[in-house]
């Protein structure tokens, strides 16, 4: 049995550099990975909505804790580009995950994204780190 088999493990910035390197470590030992993030919500009123009020709302909280509305203008386009979480669940699944799934929160506003890898073992059973 892995050292981490059942347990998940939290790590920012996982996308690239020592945090990628630090969850590929843990997954190898048994670790999950969860994803919390943005979502793309399915019916075409939540989709609506969510986008008027990010287009709102994200100018106003620039103002607010900044002083500049640009400030988080870039998110909707981002989200424009975003797999989001149906994407992000055919992203783990070729990256070779299992069970991978996702949960939609706030009307799909976020995505939950959850999966989970077996320990790679050396031919004498031993967990590769």
């Amino acid at each position: 049995m892995a050292e981490l088999d059942g347990k998940v493990c939290v790590v920012t910035g996982a996308g690239r550099g020592i945090g990628a390197a630090i969850a590929s470590a843990f997954v190898n030992q048994g670790g999950r990975v969860a994803i919390l993030d943005f979502g793309k919500p399915d019916g075409p009123i939540a989709r609506a909505l969510y986008a008027a009020y990010l287009g709102v709302a994200m100018p106003l909280v620039g103002w607010l804790f900044h002083g500049d509305a640009d400030t988080y203008r870039y998110i909707p386009a981002s989200l424009e580009r975003y797999p989001g979480q149906r994407g992000v669940e055919r992203l783990m699944r070729e990256a070779g995950f299992e069970n991978s799934r996702y949960e939609n929160a706030l009307l799909g506003t976020m995505g939950i994204n959850l999966g989970e890898k077996s320990p790679r073992r050396s031919p004498s059973g031993v967990p590769i780190v």
